[in-house]
C-alpha cells in the first residue's frame, strides 16, 4: 500500500487510536467487587491455574500494558523515519527497519476489528453500568440487564472482546508491525516471544469460551424465571443465528 508520509501519518494515528481502544476494551471500567459479592462464587472460578493464579483478567491487562509500549515505540519510530525532531538518543536505540509508513491491510483489518470490538464493549458497559465486573459476582442490589446489546446476545461484552483480540493479534504480530518489521518471526527469540503472544491469547479465548456458561448457571439461579424467558427470547451467546 501506500508509503507516503501521509500514510506514515495515517499509520501513528491507527496505532494510538488502536492503544486507546485496546485500554477501554481490556481493562475494567469498574472497581473489583467486595469479596464477599466474589465469595459465593469461588468454586466456580477454580481452573488449572488456581483461583488466585494467572487468569484472564491478567493476562489481557499485562497484554493492554505491552501493546501501550510496543505501540509507543512503533509511533516514535515511524515519526523519527520522517526527519521529525525525535531524540537523537531513541534514534540510535532503532533497528534497521523499523518504522516503515506502509500501511498493511492486515493492520487495517486488525484495526477494524478492535474498533468494533470496542464499540461492542463500551455499549455493554453502558446497559449493564456498575453490575459489569470482569470477575464472577452478583453484586448488591443485582438485576438482569436484557435490553441494548443484550437484547441481541447473552454475552456481548465477549463478542467484542474477542473481535478486539483477534484485531489486536492482527496488529501486533501482522504485516506492517513492530514484529514483522524486525523480522522476529526468523528468529528463535523472537518466534519464542510470538508463540507466547499466541498461547495468551489462546488462554484468553478459552477461558471466556469456558466462563460463558458459568455465568449463565450463576444468573439462572439467581434470577430463575426471569433469566428463563430472557435466554428463551435470546438464545444465541455470542452471535445472532451462529451461536
Amino acid at each position: 500500500m501506500d508509503s507516503s508520509p501521509f500514510s506514515a501519518y495515517i499509520k501513528v494515528a491507527v496505532l494510538i487510536i488502536a492503544s486507546i481502544c485496546t485500554h477501554i476494551s481490556f481493562i475494567s471500567p469498574t472497581s473489583n467487587p467486595p469479596l464477599e459479592e466474589r465469595a459465593k462464587y469461588a468454586e466456580k472460578r477454580k481452573s488449572f491455574f488456581g483461583d488466585d493464579g494467572l487468569s484472564a483478567t491478567h493476562s489481557t491487562c499485562a497484554m493492554t500494558y505491552i501493546f501501550h509500549l510496543v505501540s509507543a515505540f512503533h509511533a516514535l519510530a515511524i515519526l523519527s523515519a520522517l526527519a521529525l525532531p525525535i531524540p537523537q538518543a531513541f534514534r540510535e536505540l532503532l533497528p534497521e527497519g523499523v518504522g516503515s509508513p506502509t500501511l498493511s491491510y492486515e493492520l487495517l483489518l486488525g484495526f477494524g476489528l478492535l474498533a468494533i470490538g470496542t464499540i461492542i464493549r463500551i455499549l455493554s458497559y453502558r446497559a449493564l453500568d456498575r453490575f459489569f465486573t470482569f470477575y464472577l459476582a452478583i453484586r448488591e442490589g443485582h438485576r438482569l440487564v436484557t435490553t441494548g446489546p443484550y437484547s441481541i446476545v447473552r454475552h456481548p461484552s465477549y463478542t467484542g472482546g474477542y473481535l478486539g483480540v483477534i484485531g489486536l493479534s492482527l496488529i501486533h504480530l501482522g504485516p506492517g508491525s513492530t514484529f514483522a518489521e524486525l523480522h522476529l518471526w526468523y528468529t528463535t527469540l523472537g518466534r519464542i516471544a510470538g508463540m507466547c503472544q499466541c498461547a495468551a491469547v489462546f488462554y484468553v479465548v478459552w477461558t471466556i469460551y469456558v466462563r460463558m456458561p458459568k455465568e449463565d448457571a450463576v444468573l439462572r439461579e439467581r434470577f430463575g424465571d426471569e433469566w428463563q424467558a430472557w435466554a428463551k427470547r435470546t438464545p444465541y451467546k455470542l452471535l445472532p443465528g451462529v451461536y
